[in-house]
């Protein structure tokens, strides 16, 4: 039996989209639906303003309501900061 072609071509963005739904998606509810609720989406250093609209797209596509872009350097360095207890210098 052959079954019937299935035309499956996504957008890179409805991709995303998809990625970002199912992440968001393991979040306990009441967190999902609390207005308050933000997103920070981090990105390689590197994206240029065409990759990061379309990040903002995916994330609009995936439903998810106040979304900021951070660029990973910046995401790690505040993870050790966050982590540390003294004072420090950090180098990005």
């Amino acid at each position: 039996m052959k079954l019937p072609a299935v035309d499956l071509v996504m957008t890179p963005e409805e991709c995303s989209a998809e990625i970002l739904r199912v992440l968001f998606g393991y979040m306990p509810e009441e967190i999902r639906n609390d207005p308050e609720t933000g997103t920070v989406i981090t990105v390689p250093a590197a994206f240029n303003q065409m990759q990061k609209d379309a990040t903002m797209a995916a994330a609009e596509m995936a439903g998810l309501g106040k979304v900021a872009l951070m660029q990973e350097p910046v995401a790690a360095v505040m993870s050790v900061m966050r982590h540390r207890k003294g004072d420090g210098m950090f180098l990005v």
